[in-house]
């Protein structure tokens, strides 16, 4: 039963506007080559100077430079603006079913 229910709510998010906005933008992301390679790089980036910070060593100020630059770059990048836009929309569903469903738990054990 509660299966049932969870793949209703699965087909009726499938059905909203913000998840077939999200996953067209993503299929454009994914796509763009110039773009994956920014959003890699800053990954990898990322990852360097966590590392460094979980093992206390410094991080220099010509990495986060790097950083911001390559964020920066994505700020001005449109197709990834619209990406953002779509699953910060797309997001924001989903922790409206999650507020939802909290309280309905809530209910139920009252």
């Amino acid at each position: 039963m509660i299966t049932d229910l969870a793949k209703q709510l699965g087909k009726a998010i499938g059905e909203t506007q913000e998840y077939k906005t999200f996953q067209e933008k993503s299929k454009v992301i994914e796509k763009d080559k110039e773009l994956q390679k920014l959003l890699k790089t800053l990954n990898e980036k990322k990852i360097e100077i966590d590392k460094k910070l979980r093992t206390g060593k410094p991080v220099e100020p010509e990495e986060k430079r790097e950083i911001k630059d390559i964020e920066d770059k994505l700020r001005n990048n449109k197709t990834f603006m619209e990406f953002a836009r779509a699953q910060e929309s797309y997001f924001n569903i989903l922790n409206r079913i999650n507020q939802a469903m909290a309280e309905g738990t809530k209910e139920a054990s009252t």
